[in-house]
């Protein structure tokens, strides 16, 4: 059983490092979808004034910060809610953790 988690965890990994892999020096060719909307408004309206400013303007390293901040409370989340549903399970069903 432990080498079963040990090579699913290997392969979660390499399946994160792919795309750094393959993509690590051209990263910050890909734009997010907030740029391509702006730029697709601008193409097809150039005279175009955005009506609201966002305050706070975070740069590259801080935006980046924030995205894997919202990433991990989003796991963290998702992680706590499959562990209540495995105790929930457990408590209900005394033979879950049996394989058939």
């Amino acid at each position: 059983m432990k080498m079963k988690n040990t090579l699913l965890l290997l392969a979660a990994l390499m399946l994160l490092a792919v795309p750094f892999v393959l993509h690590g020096s051209r990263a910050s060719e890909f734009a997010g979808t907030d740029d391509q909307a702006e730029a697709t408004i601008r193409e097809v309206r150039p005279e175009y004034q955005p009506w609201f400013r966002s305050p706070f303007e975070p740069d590259e390293t801080s935006e980046r910060l924030l995205f894997n901040l919202q990433a991990v409370s989003g796991l963290t989340v998702l992680g706590y809610c499959l562990f209540k549903l495995r105790q929930r399970n457990r408590a209900g069903n005394p033979h879950a953790s049996e394989t058939h």
